[in-house]
């Protein structure tokens, strides 16, 4: 797995949110994804700036810390990213 991560068309990607899920566009396939908070999190994240797998788990337990299991959450976000990448959403970050 790549070390870092980022939106594979930061200008591009549309993002929505709509009561703890949001709706992203992905302009380079024309498909328009629903994600839960915590995608929406990941992805607002990588849209900042690129990020590695344990740079999300920091932040996604950070915002639940007291529901948040780091051991589930690194796996939750294994197939986040995983996700991301086959909808095209994310690519790896050059290093």
């Amino acid at each position: 797995m790549p070390s870092r991560w980022r939106l594979a068309d930061p200008a591009g990607t549309r993002l929505r949110e709509f009561d703890g899920e949001a709706v992203v566009f992905n302009p380079l396939t024309w498909q328009t994804h629903i994600l839960n908070d915590s995608g929406r999190m990941a992805l607002s994240a990588l849209r900042e700036a690129p990020r590695t797998a344990d740079e999300l788990v920091a932040l996604l337990t950070a915002a639940a810390p007291d529901a948040a299991d780091p051991s589930v959450v690194r796996d939750a976000v294994g197939r986040l990213l995983a996700e991301l990448e086959a909808t095209g959403l994310i690519q790896p970050a050059g290093e």
